[in-house]
């Protein structure tokens, strides 16, 4: 049975009619750490009730939106119930803002949660800074690092330590053939100055025009100025044609949105 509190809209749900959220934006869950959650639950009760919401695909059952940590450490101290809040909204979106404003997700997690809502859900930047209470500059960085390789983030996922926002930020706005070589930096814990440097140099070897539209002399000034009147030529075509966008393309726009606010920013 499910006993309800209606003075504080919390039901008590037996812990094996709980299923997690297989796209919960938190991939690690630190054993140690677990077991000090579980032992402060068994001396102190449970805080904080978990969010679920209703498995539309199975009925009396409900899937975490957020609390999964608090109900794995329930079942360490052999609980058979736990206190939650049955949610009624979009339950990804439940989880992103949860989680978003905490300080123990590990920033590529966050990024590949906002990164769904983003591709899958097609919510805007704007959307998602509002939703989550970041910055639309930081839900664009956050996407672009959630659109880095696959292989990659699972390298910066298991990293000790574990890489630094800004750092990830970098490896994310450069472009993808320098990428790799920007994250075996990341692992030696190249700080963000060796990081920039580190692109730049990169980018001068692989492509010398490119390099010098990025130098920082004067005469430079037009080169980059033609290189960019090209891409906005280029970026008005697709969409008076109404070229459809792959993945990664949204991802290397995204990414060259962040460099471009960047580089403002610094400017003024």
């Amino acid at each position: 049975m499910v006993a309800t509190s209606q003075q504080m809209n919390v039901i008590e749900i037996p812990l094996d009619t709980i299923t997690p959220n297989p796209d919960q934006p938190r991939k690690l869950f630190d054993q140690s750490a677990l077991e000090g959650l579980a032992t402060s639950i068994f001396e102190v009760g449970l805080l904080q009730p978990i969010l679920v919401k209703r498995d539309p695909a199975a009925e009396g059952r409900y899937i975490i939106a957020a609390g999964e940590r608090r109900w794995r450490a329930h079942k360490l101290i052999g609980k058979a119930t736990i206190r939650a809040i049955c949610m009624s909204g979009d339950i990804d979106e439940i989880a992103v803002v949860e989680n978003a404003q905490r300080v123990d997700l590990h920033a590529v997690e966050r990024a590949m949660a906002i990164r769904r809502l983003s591709v899958e859900r097609q919510c805007s930047d704007e959307s998602l800074a509002q939703m989550t209470g970041l910055s639309r500059a930081e839900i664009t960085k956050l996407v672009a690092v959630g659109m880095l390789p696959t292989e990659m983030l699972s390298r910066f996922l298991t990293m000790s330590p574990e890489p630094s926002k800004s750092a990830l930020f970098e490896v994310a706005m450069a472009p993808g053939e320098i990428q790799p070589a920007l994250a075996d930096l990341v692992a030696k814990g190249a700080s963000i100055a060796s990081l920039r440097r580190a692109r730049v140099r990169l980018e001068q070897s692989e492509d010398p025009v490119t390099a010098g539209a990025l130098g920082q002399n004067a005469q430079d000034v037009p080169a980059l100025g033609r290189r960019l009147k090209r891409l906005t030529t280029t970026l008005g075509t697709v969409r008076s044609e109404g070229r459809p966008l792959s993945d990664q393309d949204r991802g290397h726009l995204r990414a060259l949105r962040a460099s471009i606010d960047a580089v403002l920013n610094d400017d003024g």
